[in-house]
C-alpha cells in the first residue's frame, strides 16, 4: 500500500464522518425542542410598579406555608428550537400512560394571550388552580408535566416540586 492510498482512505473516512455529523445536526435543528419545568409558585404581592409577582421554585412544594398563601402549580415552557412554535396545551401525565390531565384556563405570568407563540429562546410561565387537580382520579399516576404545540409535538418535564405536589395531594385524599 502506498502513502497516497493511505491519505486517500483517511480523507474519505473524515469526509464520511463529517457527512454523518452534518446530517444529524441538520435533523436536530428541524425538530421542536421545548424545556418544560413544573414549579411551585407562591404569590408575593405587587412590586413598586404595581405588577404582581410570584416566587417560583422547581425543587420544593409547600401547600401549608405559614407566612404566604398556599403554593400553586406553574409550568414554565422554554422554546429551545431554532424557529417559533405555538404552545396550545399544557398539562400533567404519566410517561407511559396515555391518560393526561389538561390544565385549562392557565393564568400567564405576563397576562399575555393563550395559546402562546414562542420565538426561539422565549418562555412562558402558566399557573393553575389546584382545586381542579385534587378531585382527579389520574393524579396518582402523574410523573411529568407536558407541553404540546399546534403541530402535535409533545415535550415532557419533571421536577422535585411536581413530585412533592403529587405526594401531598395523594396523602390529603
Amino acid at each position: 500500500m502506498e502513502l497516497k492510498d493511505i491519505i486517500t482512505a483517511i480523507a474519505a473516512l473524515v469526509g464520511m464522518v463529517l457527512g454523518i455529523y452534518n446530517y444529524l445536526h441538520a435533523r436536530a435543528a428541524d425538530r421542536v425542542r421545548l424545556r418544560v419545568v413544573p414549579k411551585s409558585s407562591s404569590y408575593q404581592g405587587k412590586d413598586f410598579t404595581g405588577r404582581e409577582f410570584y416566587l417560583h421554585n422547581k425543587d420544593r412544594f409547600d401547600i401549608h406555608h405559614p407566612t404566604y398563601p398556599p403554593d400553586t402549580l406553574s409550568v414554565e415552557v422554554v422554546n429551545l428550537s431554532k424557529f417559533p412554535v405555538t404552545v396550545d396545551e399544557i398539562g400533567l401525565r404519566s410517561r407511559w400512560r396515555k391518560t393526561r390531565l389538561v390544565l385549562v384556563n392557565p393564568v400567564l405570568a405576563d397576562r399575555g394571550p393563550w395559546p402562546r407563540k414562542l420565538e426561539p429562546r422565549e418562555s412562558v410561565t402558566a399557573s393553575f388552580d389546584l382545586t381542579s387537580l385534587i378531585d382527579s382520579d389520574h393524579l396518582p399516576s402523574v410523573t411529568h408535566a407536558y407541553a404540546t404545540t399546534i403541530c402535535g409535538s409533545t415535550c415532557l418535564g419533571e421536577s422535585g416540586a411536581l413530585k412533592e405536589l403529587v405526594l401531598t395531594l395523594k396523602n390529603a385524599a
